[in-house]
């Protein structure tokens, strides 16, 4: 795997574990207050209507997350290094320019590959003495990916 890329003229360094960790954990945050500005107020037949309506769903998440646009830039400026008031300003980033960066260090870092081996790892360990009790069943998300990968 490449060490470094470059994309809008800003090079990307591949992260250390522990700073792709601490990004993971911002990403996992990001995403909490992001889904809890959406569904905001809402009840239970709203929450799913909303859900069966991908087209508004994603309007609504793209509207909640420009509306902290601060949030995302500086989300990203941990997960690249970009300070994010370039993330915010630099007309050579751009709307376009911030999804190839996040694609970008998501490929760099191997997320992919991350997840999957950190899920599969789950499944191995079940019901060893060293997973007993850690490791109840995995996310639904997680579920859902394996489900669709078979």
């Amino acid at each position: 795997m490449p060490r470094v890329v470059t994309v809008r003229g800003r090079r990307l360094r591949r992260l250390a574990f522990g700073a792709f960790m601490e990004a993971m954990q911002r990403l996992i945050e990001q995403k909490q207050e992001l889904l809890s500005q959406v569904f905001m107020g809402m009840s239970a037949g709203e929450t799913a209507a909303l859900l069966a309506n991908r087209e508004k769903l994603g309007m609504l998440v793209m509207g909640a997350a420009f509306a902290d646009a601060q949030g995302l830039a500086e989300t990203l400026s941990i997960l690249t290094g970009i300070p994010a008031i370039d993330i915010l300003e630099d007309e050579n980033i751009g709307l376009d320019g911030v999804a190839d960066i996040f694609l970008a260090w998501w490929n760099l870092n191997g997320v992919d590959f991350f997840l999957r081996a950190t899920a599969d790892l789950a499944d191995k360990a079940k019901g060893t003495p060293l997973m007993d009790g850690l490791v109840s069943s995995p996310p639904a998300s997680i579920t859902a990916s394996r489900k669709a990968r078979s």
